[in-house]
């Protein structure tokens, strides 16, 4: 079977729509191993996924777009944090790479 790291923002809208994907990967026997936030790595090695929490200082960059006063202020602040945590993800996920030497990414 396949060996397969997924690895995603840390933000639960972004972990929750993959983690049945996931799950029912691992069912069917596919060995699959996450990166996500770290509050979490356990609930889902409860369900058979083996995670690590991404980079700390990924997580620990967060916007404030709550604070916005409509949706063009909203979705620059978003950007903002998309592309401050790219220039530590990319070495976040090439790390996850070495470590699990995947067949796939998602």
């Amino acid at each position: 079977m396949a060996v397969i790291l997924a690895y995603g923002s840390p933000a639960l809208g972004h972990l929750y729509p993959m983690t049945a994907l996931l799950h029912e990967l691992a069912g069917r026997g596919h060995r699959i191993h996450l990166r996500t936030l770290a509050a979490e790595v356990d609930a889902m090695r409860a369900i058979g996924i083996q995670a690590e929490s991404v980079d700390p200082r990924i997580e620990a960059i967060v916007g404030d777009d709550q604070l916005e006063r409509n949706a063009f202020g909203v979705l620059k602040a978003t950007i903002d944090v998309l592309c401050r945590r790219a220039v530590l993800e990319v070495d976040d996920l090439r790390r996850a790479m070495t470590s699990v030497a995947p067949d796939v990414v998602i």
